[in-house]
Parts: structure tokens; C-alpha cells; sequence
């Protein structure tokens, strides 16, 4: 069974998404937010957002910067999900194993 995490559509009308990614020189994760297909802002930037859960933790914050409404919990488990794939390694590898069990 294969799992992957794309980005999260926050608004259709507005074209505005959440992108995780990861930085493997700093070893930082960032949480891109785009709108109409450009970075609109990225929150990590100028931040050390060391874990996947303190960039989940902190997201609203950001988002309540910009307006945008907060993530739901699905949301979150997804950006979470998102930003151990982009890191890749073990971390995502147990997070799939444990989807695939409970599937």
C-alpha cells in the first residue's frame, strides 16, 4: 500500500494551498502557502522549525496572519503526514506502516 500527502487545498476559489516541505542541509521544515500557482508567504522562513510537529503546532499563527481559516484535524494530520514525506526516512516510513495497518 503506498501513501502520500500532496499539498492541502485551503480555498478553491482563491487557489490558495499549503505546501510541506523540508530542507535537508539545515534540516528544517518549512509549510509554503501558495496562491494562484506562487509562494505567497513560507512559514519557517527566518525560523527553526527543527520537528514536523512544532511546524504543525505553529501553522495557525501563520495562517491567522494571512487571513486564512485554521486547519481542521484531518488538516493537520495531513501537513503532519506531508512533512515526514517530504523528509523521508524512518519517520514516514512508520507513519505509512501504521496507515496500511489500520486500512
Amino acid at each position: 500500500m503506498s501513501v502520500t500527502f500532496g499539498p492541502i487545498l485551503l480555498d478553491d476559489e482563491a487557489n490558495l494551498q499549503l505546501r510541506p516541505t523540508f530542507e535537508p542541509v539545515l534540516r528544517l521544515y518549512y509549510v509554503e502557502l501558495w496562491k494562484d500557482g506562487a509562494v505567497l508567504d513560507v512559514h519557517g522562513s527566518g525560523e527553526w522549525l527543527e520537528t514536523a510537529a512544532y511546524a504543525v503546532d505553529t501553522v495557525g499563527a501563520f495562517l491567522a496572519e494571512h487571513g486564512v481559516r485554521p486547519l481542521t484535524a484531518i488538516e493537520h494530520a495531513d501537513l503532519y503526514g506531508g512533512l515526514l514525506q517530504a523528509k523521508g526516512g524512518a519517520g514516514y516510513e512508520v507513519l505509512t506502516r501504521q496507515i496500511a495497518r489500520q486500512s
